[in-house]
């Protein structure tokens, strides 16, 4: 590449080349160059690419548009600059050399102006300095849209300032006073909390004789500290505070004081061997991802080159295979040059032999050339000489895989020239002063990109929705992601398409996920093997469960413990990383971990899960009695539940715990099942039904009725079938599968029939009636719906009596006999009022609006249906709020409220997307085709 050639990122995006500037006007491209010159040499992959360009939806995109945008852009570079940029096995690279960038030469600028303002050299150091600063063009990548992209640059602003602030400490080192007080005025107010800007300021005001304002410098500065962060200034600013204030002779000679805030002197030489260490391990290749933690962490290691009071300790902390020793080494190798004096490195082995802390010191001073440990002395005599040996050393410590806070401990230095790292999968509560970084799994595109770099672009690209299998079935987790490719790599036979159909057979998953001495399972093994007989059952029992969480609760019904002993066991659980905690009290598996918790043997799972699906019954049907429309007749008594069921205080919590917990009443069905728990089984979807239709979730209350009828089956469970079949013919009906409900509804009445459970055949008749309605066979419709009604008069079920007078009401609207409809409904209406059924009326005041409307009665329409949405989002009830405003809108449209008809139309469409509910496609549709003149719709 030609000396003359320069990438500029300090500002909008530029190249100068010999011929001039090369001006890159395409948003797309310039993304692309600056991704590729942030990784100048080196290749950036296909898939990263297409997620720093399109953002999370990249991937979904071809190869195609990127290669197009490669080519458009080579078209601009033109000449040496177009055969620079090439693919390579890795993706594609910008062959230029890095000191080329600004961003390189930048932060080269920051390293040799420290340095040579440690080693006294101060002129040199304000030559550094100002070169840099000559780099700042403004915001990084101003013209550049890719917030991943600057985000990698996030730390820059930073490291301006502490140029800024190294350029006039050097100036002030050779005099230059009078000149940096302008400018350190505007910098404090500018940065208000820096200590070192106020700490130059002060030093430079009193240096030309402004001693009074020094002063007040230090009183505005100890205000901001203290009424806005609550924390002091620091012990050189107070040093020099009382300097200033005694009059201290030395400070009139117009010279700096010693030392200063960023200063740390060099290591002393008398009786201490010049010897660096360099102990980190390898760095990764491959290291993908994670930018935000290695900026976080980079942040946190250099943060203690400008504290002078307390050392800064940085714990990675996460589960196994996570990630936390890759970063950490990764993040050491990148601040070589920040820790010139060396790096120390000791694996504590934390979760299997934990290391003594007295060997570990015993390591790190024959590392700085310390005389070995006699084997009389003791940890205290040991650490003592650690501290010596490191004191006023810039040394990055990595202390990897710690068990506890007591064995790291006796391992951190007792001087601020050192910033230690921890990692372990223990937070280190114990530790004060620790800045964490939660390590979770890595992104599916970060993922994918691992992936790609271990087995290559050119394979992935062959086979990227096989890749994404694969990706997905790891889990995010990159040790297993690791493992997945280098099983790819260790059998040749295969491809991609190979490993995912493999790796999609759970009970074999962690069987693959291994290659040599490595694998997934011995690192979830690692911290199984940790565990109290206790913690590991219940490790075990909670990998039985298929359900997304569990609150702890629930978790104490299928343990059959206290909520208090419970919970200690569950945060132990969390504490190793066996387990996660996303919210307060709720608790969650990895998929992997999962799979790991389920193979562990353990005794009484099948009473374990019997007794949490019976817990989540009983709640449910605390939860149901504010949905209630009439009484189920189920006898709940026998039903085991190994903890006291919740009970809700009023509608709004009832409703919101089944909310919450929807995902896993659906989930008890299936493991009721799955361990012969018929009774439980089918009551739940039983008992769920009015929420399911509330929440209008068909898909949820088909399922478990599906499972529940199967196992009633099973067991010849004859009521258990009856009502499963009722259930699921409503079901059916709701989701216009017609021809299915009436097969459903006709069994379910001839079962109920046979066990003599009238009040079920009564529901089955009625929905039966409804159904025939909606396929257009009138007669059928009214002979079903008078037949269930003259079985409710004998049993006197008011509520059955009102909703058997609204489906005939129904069959009347749909048999244009308005005023019959009208009559019926309004009859039903008074039922529901006078049992005080909220629900229901709100439901026939909808219908009689609707039916009011057709027969052109636009302002009792309008009232009826008004008022009906109303009630029905007080209760909260979605589908039939969705429906109602499908009707207002009808009927404001023959009003001559056309405009205001269509909003509610479209308001009814953003309800239903809220739900699984199966008439939203057809209205989508239906919105789509709407002009301003149309006057109705219909579903």
């Amino acid at each position: 590449m030609s000396a003359g050639v320069r990438f500029g990122l300090l500002g909008p995006l530029w190249i100068t080349a010999d011929e001039g500037r090369i001006d890159i006007p395409g948003a797309r491209q310039r993304v692309l160059l600056a991704a590729l010159l942030l990784r100048a040499g080196r290749p950036v992959g296909v898939s990263e690419l297409q997620t720093i360009i399109w953002g999370d939806g990249g991937l979904r995109r071809s190869s195609g548009a990127l290669h197009m945008t490669v080519a458009r852009l080579r078209e601009r570079l033109g000449g040496a600059l177009r055969e620079s940029l090439r693919h390579t096995a890795g993706g594609y690279m910008l062959d230029v050399d890095p000191s080329e960038v600004d961003t390189v030469q930048f932060e080269m600028a920051e390293r040799l102006g420290d340095k040579a303002l440690r080693a006294g050299e101060w002129a040199q150091a304000a030559a550094h300095f100002e070169g840099g600063l000559a780099l700042w063009r403004g915001e990084p990548l101003a013209d550049v849209p890719a917030p991943v992209l600057h985000d990698q640059l996030g730390h820059l602003p930073e490291l301006r300032l502490r140029i800024v602030e190294g350029l006039h400490e050097a100036r002030l080192r050779v005099g230059s006073f009078s000149e940096s007080v302008g400018e350190l005025q505007t910098l404090v107010l500018l940065y208000p909390f820096r200590e070192r800007l106020h700490w130059l300021l002060m030093t430079a005001l009193h240096a030309v004789g402004r001693r009074s304002e020094a002063l007040e410098v230090y009183r505005i500065a100890r205000a901001k500290l203290t009424d806005e962060l609550g924390i002091d200034p620091g012990l050189e600013l107070e040093r020099l505070h009382r300097r200033i204030l005694a009059d201290d002779p030395d400070l009139a000679r117009r010279s700096m004081p010693e030392p200063t805030v960023e200063h740390v002197p060099a290591a002393p030489e008398v009786g201490v061997p010049d010897v660096i260490p360099r102990q980190l391990p390898a760095d990764i290749a491959d290291f993908t991802g994670r930018e935000q933690q290695v900026h976080q962490l980079r942040n946190l290691c250099e943060a203690q080159l400008h504290r002078t009071s307390v050392v800064v300790l940085s714990a990675v902390v996460g589960a196994g295979g996570i990630g936390k020793t890759s970063l950490a080494i990764h993040v050491g190798h990148s601040l070589r040059s920040r820790f010139p004096d060396g790096q120390l490195y000791a694996s504590l082995r934390g979760m299997t032999t934990p290391a003594r802390p007295v060997d570990i010191l015993d390591q790190f001073v024959r590392a700085l050339g310390g005389d070995p440990a006699a084997a009389t002395d003791s940890e205290d005599a040991t650490a003592a000489r650690f501290r010596t040996l490191v004191a006023d050393r810039r040394i990055l410590i990595v202390l990897d895989d710690a068990a506890d806070a007591a064995q790291v401990r006796p391992l951190l230095p007792g001087t601020t020239s050192c910033s230690v790292v921890v990692t372990s999968r223990h937070r280190l509560a114990g530790l004060d002063g620790v800045a964490r970084i939660d390590l979770d799994v890595m992104s599916p595109a970060d993922g994918l990109t691992m992936f790609e770099r271990i087995v290559g672009t050119h394979a992935v690209a062959a086979e990227p929705e096989s890749s994404w299998q694969v990706v997905r079935a790891c889990g995010g987790l990159p040790l297993a992601i690791r493992m997945a490719a280098a099983r790819l790599v260790a059998e040749p036979g295969w491809n991609i398409r190979t490993l995912a159909d493999r790796l999609a057979d759970r009970s074999q998953l962690l069987d693959e996920l291994g290659v040599e001495d490595r694998a997934v399972r011995t690192t979830l093994a690692v911290g199984y093997q940790r565990l109290t007989a206790e913690q590991a059952r219940a490790f075990a029992l909670l990998g039985r469960w298929t359900g997304p969480d569990l609150s702890v609760e629930a978790a104490a019904a299928l343990l059959h413990r206290t909520v208090a002993e419970t919970d200690v066991i569950l945060r132990d659980l969390t504490a190793v990383h066996l387990l996660d905690s996303p919210s307060p009290d709720r608790y969650t598996f990895h998929d992997l971990v999962r799979v790991y918790a389920a193979e562990q043997p353990v005794d009484g799972q099948t009473a374990a899960i019997r007794r949490l699906a019976g817990w989540y019954l009983h709640c449910a049907e605390a939860a149901m009695l504010y949905l209630r429309r009439s009484s189920l007749h189920l006898d709940l008594a026998s039903i085991e539940l190994g903890q006291s069921a919740l009970r809700f205080a009023d509608r709004v919590t009832a409703v919101a715990w089944l909310d919450l917990e929807h995902a896993n009443l659906v989930a008890a069905v299936v493991c009721a099942s799955g361990v012969g728990a018929a009774d439980v089984a089918w009551q739940l979807p039983v008992v769920l039904g009015n929420y399911f239709l509330l929440r209008g979730r068909w898909s949820d209350w088909a399922q478990t009725c599906a499972t529940g009828l199967a196992a009633a089956r099973a067991t010849g469970d004859l009521e258990g079938q009856c009502r499963v079949l009722n259930g699921l013919g409503n079901v059916l009906m709701q989701q216009g599968r017609l021809v299915d409900s009436v097969d459903c509804l006709r069994e379910a009445i001839e079962i109920s029939r046979a066990a003599g459970i009238t009040s079920n055949e009564i529901g089955a008749l009625s929905n039966l009636g409804y159904s025939y309605g909606e396929m257009g066979d009138f007669d059928s419709a009214t002979e079903a719906h008078l037949a269930a009604l003259k079985l409710n008069r004998e049993a006197g079920d008011r509520y059955s009596e009102g909703n058997l007078l609204s489906n005939l009401a129904r069959v009347a609207f749909l048999q244009h006999d308005f005023a019959r409809a009208i009559s019926r409904c309004e009859e039903a209406a008074a039922v529901f009022l006078a049992i005080g059924n909220n629900h229901s009326y709100a439901m026939a005041l909808n219908n009689l609006g609707e039916i009011h409307s057709a027969a052109g009665h636009q302002p009792a329409a309008l009232s009826h249906l008004s008022e009906a949405l109303r009630r029905h989002r007080a209760l909260d009830n979605r589908y039939m709020e969705a429906g109602t405003l499908i009707n207002l809108g009808n009927a404001l449209c023959m009003h001559g409220q056309t405009a205001e008809g269509h909003q509610h139309w479209q308001q009814a469409l953003e309800v239903m997307e809220s739900t699984d509910d199966p008439r939203t496609g057809t209205l989508r549709s239906a919105l789509a085709h709407v002009t301003p003149q149309t006057r109705e719709l219909t579903l």
